[in-house]
């Protein structure tokens, strides 16, 4: 039996292979609209092109497009939304992947749509008003609202280092609680900002739609709230941070301005054009300095005034675990990132290396703690990160287990939801090794 998404498929696939030619919306330097021949590809359909089109100009800017055609024969007007991309050879044809479809009776009296959204792997139909959808209700509703677009689940990777700083700052007998709030009010503004940054370049190049696995379903993804609403917050973030940034430099010095800087347009690099690090396989080696040496040498400078070797080797476990969520993260979407075409590091290397390099991500460490505590034996208490085991095991496990072949190691990634694990594991390590170091502090009192 099949079901009703299913029957709408059908209808506006068979209505597109009736039809021939469509109109195609594209959004780019400006709107453009125009009459394009096609044929369809399976799922794909693909559109012939004049060399020189506003069309090809505008998919290389932005690869969201709109189509309709109207199917006499059955009297069905279709509406779809997809994908985009130039195919390399000759560069004038267009590969469009939907992910949207209205299908409509050409009735005077009746124009209403059936939607169908593809959901993963599935089309579901969705018949939402993004007129009444897009804007959340009441204080609470609006506060909610913004905290999922922002990402907030995802704060501990900034709290949790500017807390091992403060905390690595009290080993030296050095604490301020205002200048600790200013320092995690500005941390998570900055990275607030960089995940906003971040969903809008996804966004805008085609790399987060309904069905991609990875994607943070929410307002931006369903296309119920304008891309720039999402860039003006993420630029309120970072004035926010840059304010914070302000009061910590009458303190600190101007050391504190140019390391939350740095911070920022690194951040804001990792998806923007041109440089895109993360499209590039550099995401974990950034993420690394960013979340680690980065956040946590600056939240011990803004509270002693210089950097210590210290502070340094303790933010080094920090940073390879947030690491280890980026690669987790590009391990589960190896498919989706290569038909986007993009590249990750897992793509960059062989599957049998990934699947060892992740489980040195995630030894390692352990194994710098306890460095740290042979090169500085007062430091004992920072073996409290032993209890997260546990929780190590539960991420490093089932990976071991698993078969060394690309597919096996992705479809690994997904089912045991190894991102969510390797959050979890960051957040059990990191709050021992800031409860280490706080025992440390008041030892050495």
């Amino acid at each position: 039996m099949t079901s009703l998404a299913d029957d709408i498929l059908v209808a506006a696939r068979t209505s597109l292979d009736s039809a021939g030619s469509f109109a195609l919306a594209t959004y780019g330097a400006r709107i453009w609209n125009e009459e394009v021949q096609y044929r369809r590809d399976g799922v794909d359909i693909l559109c012939a092109m004049p060399l020189g089109s506003q069309s090809l100009a505008n998919i290389r800017l932005n690869p969201r497009v709109s189509f309709s055609c109207v199917d006499p024969r059955a009297r069905l007007l279709v509406q779809g939304s997809g994908i985009a991309r130039i195919v390399p050879c000759g560069g004038t044809e267009v590969r469009v992947r939907p992910y949207r479809y209205a299908v409509s009776r050409l009735k005077a009296d009746n124009r209403s749509s059936s939607i169908i959204e593809k959901r993963g792997k599935a089309w579901l139909v969705d018949n939402r008003n993004p007129a009444t959808a897009a804007t959340p209700t009441g204080l609470v509703g609006r506060i909610g609202y913004w905290l999922r677009a922002m990402r907030a689940v995802s704060f501990p990777l900034s709290l949790l280092p500017v807390c091992l700083g403060t905390a690595a700052a009290l080993v030296e007998g050095s604490f301020d609680l205002l200048v600790f709030l200013l320092a995690l009010l500005g941390g998570v503004a900055a990275h607030a900002g960089i995940n906003l940054v971040s969903d809008y370049n996804d966004f805008m190049r085609g790399i987060d739609t309904t069905d991609v696995l990875s994607s943070h379903p929410g307002a931006l993804v369903d296309e119920l709230i304008p891309p720039q609403k999402i860039l003006t917050a993420a630029f309120l973030m970072f004035a926010l941070a840059a304010l914070s940034g302000a009061f910590l430099a009458l303190k600190a010095g101007v050391v504190v301005l140019l390391l939350g800087s740095a911070g920022i347009l690194a951040g804001s690099l990792y998806t923007a054009r041109p440089v895109g690090y993360k499209y590039r396989g550099l995401g974990e080696i950034f993420i690394f300095l960013l979340t680690g040496p980065l956040m946590v040498i600056g939240a011990f400078v803004v509270q002693t005034g210089h950097v210590d070797v210290f502070s340094a080797l303790v933010s080094l476990p920090l940073g390879i675990l947030v690491a280890s969520v980026t690669f987790a993260n590009n391990l589960r979407d190896q498919e989706d990132d290569e038909s986007s075409g993009i590249v990750t590091l897992p793509m960059r290397i062989p599957a049998r290396m990934a699947k060892t390099f992740f489980l040195t991500l995630t030894a390692l460490p352990y194994l710098i703690v306890g460095a740290i505590v042979a090169a500085f034996p007062f430091a004992f208490p920072l073996l409290l990160v032993l209890v997260s085991l546990p929780v190590a095991g539960q991420v490093a496990v089932p990976v071991w287990r698993t078969g060394h072949a690309p597919e096996e190691i992705r479809q690994a990634a997904a089912r045991l939801r190894l991102p969510l694990r390797c959050i979890k594991l960051h957040s059990a390590f990191s709050l021992a090794l800031v409860v280490g170091c706080l025992v440390t502090g008041f030892l050495r009192l």
